[in-house]
């Protein structure tokens, strides 16, 4: 409306408010159509939190409200969606490799950080040493909960346990003969110390890809190596010499004793048994001695003469032997 002068008029306020109410009113009529967008929107956005699939070499550990629910095995399933439940898959078949000394990608091997390499032996010598550390995720509720960097712990607790192995032997060792010793225990003690930790990781294996002396004292080292080389097979030979001396002669000893004992008591016995005959016959020359010394007589006549090939018997009451005796002739 307009004044009394001819200028702009005034709008009542009730119009205004009508006006609002009205467009209010309008946008209610909408919100159905609004809220409905609004749950497909949200339902997009958490249907990829709600549904997993676990491969076969997979663990699955669903955490609700960050603690522990259950251990999923492998499959396709569905859990309540993101932050309410929340799901690590763990690969718990697959062999995780580590080096140390140097660094490897697909297999090939890459720089050296000598920094892991020198290791120092227990009489205080220095080894270079390259290693590597297989491992798998056995526990995979352990891992989940008690390592948050896997290449850090695995890292450390194997320098650790390898730096403690080689301090118990000199450089010598280390570096050639208990390569395999030395390995086999690294391995041990790195379990326990992953054990201790509740890390939920088995270590497989150790692997010592490389090792020798440092770089300065390498010729020194092969020359000494060299020497202890020769010094092995020279003891290798003296062990076959024993071998075929030594044992040969303790048989011959071995015979020798028992010859000796056998005839010991073979002429044991034979002294034993004339001596009990010796008493026999003694009794017997103490009851009658004419008789005993006539049949003793008799006894040693008789074994004397089967020992003889010619045997003459001679009249004791003939003067003179000797015409009598056809020494030359025959009988």
């Amino acid at each position: 409306m307009s004044d009394d002068f001819g200028g702009p008029g005034f709008e009542e306020p009730g119009s205004d408010l009508a006006d609002l109410f009205a467009e209010v009113g309008e946008w209610f009529s909408y919100w159905p159509v609004v809220v409905l967008a609004a749950l497909l929107t949200l339902a997009l956005l958490l249907l990829p939190t709600m549904i997993y699939q676990i491969d076969r070499d997979e663990r699955g550990v669903l955490l609700r409200f960050g603690q522990f629910s259950r251990q999923i095995s492998p499959g396709l399933g569905w859990k309540l969606p993101y932050p309410l439940e929340r799901l690590h898959v763990i690969n718990t078949q697959r062999m995780n490799r580590h080096s140390f000394g140097h660094r490897t990608e697909d297999g090939v091997p890459g720089d050296v950080l000598e920094a892991e390499r020198l290791l120092l032996s227990g009489d205080l010598g220095v080894a270079r040493i390259e290693w590597d550390v297989l491992y798998r995720r056995t526990d995979p509720v352990l891992y989940v909960f008690n390592v948050q960097d896997e290449e850090l712990l695995i890292r450390q607790a194997s320098q650790s346990a390898l730096r403690q192995v080689v301090g118990d032997y000199d450089v010598v060792d280390a570096i050639t003969a208990a390569r395999r010793e030395i390995a086999r225990k690294t391995r041990s003690k790195l379990q326990d110390l992953l054990d201790n930790y509740n890390s939920g990781i088995t270590v497989s294996e150790v692997n010592i890809q490389q090792s020798e002396p440092p770089g300065p004292v390498v010729s020194a080292f092969h020359r000494v190596n060299s020497a202890r080389q020769i010094r092995e097979e020279k003891r290798h030979q003296a062990e076959e010499k024993w071998e075929e001396a030594i044992p040969p002669a303790r048989g011959r000893r071995q015979q020798m004793i028992a010859e000796a004992r056998g005839d010991s008591i073979a002429r044991i016995n034979l002294a034993s048994g004339q001596a009990t005959r010796f008493e026999e016959m003694l009794e017997e020359y103490q009851l009658a001695p004419e008789v005993t010394r006539e049949r003793m007589y008799l006894e040693t006549m008789e074994a004397v003469i089967k020992e003889s090939d010619d045997v003459r018997v001679i009249d004791s009451q003939i003067p003179g032997l000797l015409p009598h005796l056809n020494l030359g002739g025959e009988d």
